[in-house]
């Protein structure tokens, strides 16, 4: 090839080669810049630019993501934090996140999560460091807490050790380490004021004492100076007590942590099991103290705690004979002071006028001149408490030792029980008669426990027996016709006739409305039949028995019995052990259930026929969580949560696609709506609220609601008395299904609204009442009642009743109209 054309085809070439390669780079993309990720080491400012003239524009704090184009060896990097884009220092990033060291300031829970359906998993102390790695504007960090990770508030948290203040309690040994292997000579004495900044779940805190710095037992400390007392008092004369486990207790000259006290003695050196007579009673702290008459030389204190049980005896027991002020306060202790101050559930001052009962007299003192009663419910009944007799009440002795055939048959269900005889000495424990009947023919008064004379056997305490009787059925004594005289049975010649005329009847309000239960029954020889009733104030558990008296068989009525419509075992039990309280039926076998969590706070759950959960409120603030209600129309779902000093009406809605259960509306109810135990929808505008003994009377609040869910127009409120204690509470077809203790009451709704709002003379009416036995032998506290509509018709209704044991059950009872 000639030259001429090898020019050519060279340039030719190397315009091919140059229009090749800007092809390829034309379809070529630019690369991104690189993009990198810090975290904030140290608090930082973000400014308007990285130059001289640059501006603050805000903080960004540590462990806030912040990521970067900015080349790694720039001074500062740009950034876009908070919808704010500016310029930070690289000095004060990191490659990873920074732990950061807090202290409990106020005492938290660690919770499982920081969305609304978190759970508590671990309850920290003051003064306890946590780490956290979470950004600090978080409400909520993230930390790790003894090997539990989980989420704490950050309001909860401090930088720095919290000083708490404690008062000692009981005079305290002082130790120079943890191990409690070395110790100071001499304690720090009772009413010392310390400061501490140990973790308050330690065992021991550090303290300074007089400049001396040490180890103390957090149990011998108290938040509170109130709380440290050193009192003496003499005790009345003829007050024993018989020794408990008294190996390990030592005896004193002075009560320990007083200055000079000392041990001399074991107690066990003197435990012959019979009664010692006690002189004294001392309170040095919160340590108790009694001082014991050993012999006619030898007396000592012990703690009181090793006394296992105390009684004083009187010459005679004594009956109210009628109350002259029904008004009358009634105080824990004989003293004028509204700390001392009884108060009912609805924080009300609690007066004579609530116990129209039978009462009697069991100790009795003279303080500053003042004559002051204790008083209890006749017959082995319930402390009430100390009330000033003059002007009040008036009393007269009764025979303590009288012959009143008072029980036909008891059981001795307790081993653990000294037996005396008359002559007030100790012959031995209850254990040689366990679980034998007994006739009881005798009673007295020692230091307010109830002493019962078995025949032939000797004294014994009422709470080591179970009354058996030979039959036991219930009565509605409400709708009667003809009244009936109760008797006490006391101070009679004949012992085969009741007697003792107690001045009440059984329409007094006192046993109005009240479900009695016959308990004991004998025939007298002009062939009356008596029955001896009770009353239970909590689903027939053992002890809370009120003894009422003996009344004739023909003034009382039967009651109807719903045992056997209870289903035959559970439709539900509930996997979930937290405390179970209201009940709402959902649709399908779904229910709603309420549960107290504790510290005010609640939950509610939705659970199917196989009881899987299908949706959850999560920790919500419920308070109780026994008031629930579901409006099907509506779809809505009520609660009413009376933690606070006002209560709280909230509105739920159930959100089948996310599983969960949300507050959609909260108000609060007006100043004339108590405390709310229950509640029942009866339509989408209207609910009917309950209130539990307040002023010894059952109320009902009728509430009418807008289309918003506030409160429309006045509040109907009626009243009825009491019935026991409340568990349940539903609307259907023109009824309120009202469950207390073991008995469900029908009551006729519109009679509600007509007493609240008609003439008077209106009263509301009960449709039918039925008493019913919980269907597994041991007790079970009854928990919530619903109705499940689709399972009712003309003729019956179906109920669902919850149990504490995490049980639901149904039960069908005739349609009330």
């Amino acid at each position: 090839m000639n030259a001429h054309y090898r020019i050519k085809y060279t340039h030719f070439s190397f315009v091919l080669v140059v229009i090749l390669l800007l092809s390829l780079f034309s379809d070529y993309p630019v690369q991104a810049k690189k993009s990198y990720t810090y975290y904030v080491h140290k608090t930082s400012k973000l400014y308007t630019n990285s130059s001289s003239s640059k501006q603050f524009m805000r903080y960004v704090p540590i462990n806030a993501t912040l990521k970067t184009t900015s080349k790694r060896t720039s001074k500062m990097f740009r950034v876009t934090y908070g919808g704010m884009t500016g310029y930070v220092y690289r000095s004060n990033l990191w490659t990873r996140r920074t732990t950061i060291g807090r202290y409990i300031h106020k005492t938290s829970y660690l919770y499982s999560s920081r969305n609304s359906s978190k759970q508590r998993v671990w309850k920290i102390a003051i003064n306890k460091k946590i780490t956290t790695d979470s950004n600090l504007n978080y409400k909520m960090y993230h930390v790790n807490y003894n090997g539990k990770r989980g989420y704490v508030y950050k309001s909860n948290l401090s930088s720095y050790k919290t000083t708490v203040v404690k008062y000692v309690k009981k005079a305290s040994r002082q130790y120079k380490n943890y191990s409690r292997t070395r110790r100071y000579s001499g304690t720090i004495p009772v009413g010392t004021r310390l400061e501490t900044q140990s973790p308050q779940s330690n065992k021991l805190y550090w303290v300074n004492y007089n400049g001396r710095k040490s180890y103390v037992y957090a149990v011998n400390l108290s938040n509170s100076s109130n709380d440290v007392t050193i009192s003496e008092n003499q005790l009345p004369i003829n007050t024993y007590g018989l020794i408990g486990d008294a190996g390990t207790h030592a005896l004193w000259n002075m009560p320990s942590g007083t200055e000079g006290s000392h041990t001399f003695a074991r107690l066990s050196d003197y435990n012959d099991g019979r009664p010692l007579s006690i002189l004294k009673e001392a309170k040095v702290g919160t340590s108790e103290w009694y001082q014991i008459k050993f012999n006619s030389s030898t007396t000592a204190w012990v703690v009181k705690s090793a006394i296992q049980t105390t009684f004083r005896e009187l010459p005679a027991l004594s009956k109210v004979q009628d109350i002259t002020n029904n008004n009358a306060q009634i105080y824990s202790q004989p003293v004028e002071n509204d700390k001392f101050a009884i108060k009912d559930d609805n924080n009300q001052n609690v007066t004579l006028k609530v116990f129209q009962v039978a009462l009697s007299v069991d100790q009795v003192a003279v303080i500053d001149g003042q004559h002051w009663v204790h008083i209890k419910k006749y017959t082995a009944g319930t402390s009430v408490g100390w009330v000033k007799a003059d002007g009040n009440l008036n009393y007269s002795s009764v025979s303590s030792t009288a012959d009143f055939n008072y029980l036909n048959s008891v059981k001795v269900a307790s081993s653990s029980y000294p037996i005396f005889n008359d002559n007030n000495e100790f012959i031995t424990y209850s254990s040689d008669y366990l679980n034998n009947n007994y006739s009881v023919n005798a009673e007295k008064v020692i230091n307010g426990d109830m002493m019962y004379r078995l025949n032939g056997i000797g004294w014994i305490s009422g709470r080591a027996l179970i009354v058996s009787g030979n039959q036991t059925r219930s009565y509605n004594v409400f709708t009667q016709t003809k009244d009936g005289t109760i008797y006490l049975n006391q101070n009679t010649n004949n012992s085969n006739y009741p007697a003792g005329n107690s001045g009440l009847t059984l329409l007094n309000d006192a046993y109005k409305n009240k479900m009695l239960e016959v308990i004991d029954q004998k025939q007298t020889s002009d062939g009356t039949v008596w029955d001896f009733l009770k009353y239970n104030d909590w689903f027939d558990q053992q002890g809370k028995d009120v003894y009422i008296g003996w009344v004739r068989d023909d003034s009382l009525e039967a009651l109807a019995d719903a045992t056997n419509s209870f289903s035959q075992k559970p439709v539900l039990t509930i996997p979930y052990s937290v405390s179970q309280q209201g009940l709402a039926y959902y649709s399908d076998g779904q229910y709603f259930i309420g549960f107290d969590e504790g510290g005010g706070l609640g939950s509610v759950k939705l659970y199917d026929k196989n009881a899987s959960k299908l949706a959850d409120s999560g920790l919500q603030n419920f308070g109780h969580t026994c008031a629930l209600s579901y409006d099907p129309s509506s779809h809505k779902l009520f609660e009413v949560n009376s933690a606070g000093t006002t209560p709280i009406l909230n509105t739920l809605s159930y959100d089948s696609s996310s599983k969960t259960i949300k507050v959609t509306n909260s108000i609060s109810l007006p100043d004339s709506v108590k405390y709310v135990a229950m509640m029942a929808v009866k339509d989408k505008n209207t609910l009917i609220l309950m209130t539990e003994k307040y002023a010894n009377k059952e109320t009902f609040y009728v509430v009418h609601l807008d289309d918003n869910g506030n409160v429309s127009g006045d509040i109907k409120i009626a009243q009825m008395g009491d019935m026991g204690v409340v568990q349940g509470m539903q609307y259907f077809d023109g009824n309120l299904y009202f469950m207390a203790n073991d008995y469900l009451t029908v009551l006729d709704e519109q009679s509600v609204e007509d007493t609240a709002n008609g003439p008077n003379g209106h009263s509301i009416i009960i449709n039918q009442r039925y008493h019913y036995s919980i269907p597994k032998q041991d007790p079970s506290e009854s928990e919530g009642l619903t109705v499940i509509p689709e399972e009712s018709n003309d003729k019956l209704v179906t109920l669902s009743v919850g149990f504490h044991n995490h049980e639901i059950y149904t039960l069908q009872v005739p349609v009330s109209k």
